[in-house]
């Protein structure tokens, strides 16, 4: 299993600290299960960030065939677009690099918030929304 995060925080403006590490970084991890010639299947761990930002009240359902917004989310500026961002564009790299390599199966799982310990020592956005549900 091989995990790699997005950072969590940051405004769009951060694209080279935040979006193009998480991009880049997801191709590079499939690149070297592609070259082991051993990896058949790559589970991802995304986010619902990926498809929960579509600029559309009225939808319903989210599916495999919606994504979140890229441009209606630079248009947000809030603290997490560029984590919005990151993986909107990391999934779909990694989806586009699968279908260019079909040995390599790229599956991925799309939690809408991740419990147990955390990895900063700050409360992690994720946390904070799943409270404010909770509150």
């Amino acid at each position: 299993k091989l995990t790699k995060m997005s950072p969590a925080c940051g405004r769009v403006g951060r694209q080279n600290q935040v979006i193009k590490p998480a991009v880049e970084g997801t191709v590079s991890i499939l690149e070297g299960c592609l070259k082991s010639k051993t990896v058949r299947r790559v589970v991802i761990t995304s986010s619902a960030s990926a498809v929960a930002f579509s600029g559309r009240p009225d939808l319903q359902v989210m599916d495999e065939s919606l994504w979140s917004d890229v441009d209606y989310c630079r248009k947000l500026d809030v603290p997490g677009a560029s984590y919005f961002i990151s993986k909107t564009l990391a999934e779909k790299a990694a989806l586009d690099f699968s279908e260019a390599h079909p040995p390599l199966e790229v599956v991925t799982l799309l939690p809408s918030s991740v419990l147990g310990p955390f990895l900063t020592p700050n409360f992690p956005p994720s946390f904070l929304t799943t409270m404010a549900l909770v509150l």
